[in-house]
């Protein structure tokens, strides 16, 4: 197969929103990882006090387990909040878009319209034109 295309290799140099929320999600997984992996050192006996039948370890690990899960839930839930935002956004800006096309568009439309006539000869709302130079309102002689 060819070379990727011109456009495939800028959009894959320039990071997307969602691509560097990944890469974040993902360095915070990998510190979660390191703190569980600490946790499980932490909680192996390796000093004196722990007694036989002590379910120390066992419980920390468990406890370091079920904080892991709740920041992968909490990621989780971080992620679609980001996505239904994105959505939103891009949503909003097509409205935006679309409201300044036909603005623009209805101001070409205005600025086509005849300039206003004066207002001597426009006829008055009852549809009788009146001529300014008739003798005092006087109606066919």
């Amino acid at each position: 197969l060819g070379s990727p295309s011109p456009v495939a290799a800028v959009a894959s140099a320039v990071p997307s929103p969602l691509q560097a929320e990944r890469r974040r999600l993902q360095e915070q997984l990998e510190a979660l990882r390191e703190v569980a992996a600490k946790q499980r050192l932490l909680a192996e006996p390796t000093t004196g006090f722990e007694t036989p039948g002590s379910n120390l370890a066992a419980t920390l690990a468990g406890t370091g387990a079920r904080v892991t899960e709740r920041m992968k839930e909490a990621l989780r839930q971080d992620l679609i909040l980001i996505r239904s935002l994105q959505a939103t956004k891009q949503d909003l800006e097509l409205r935006c878009s679309k409201e300044r096309r036909l603005r623009a568009s209805l101001e070409r439309r205005l600025a086509r319209l005849p300039c206003p006539v004066e207002e001597d000869h426009v006829q008055p709302a009852g549809g009788i034109v009146q001529d300014s130079s008739a003798d005092d309102g006087e109606i066919g002689r």
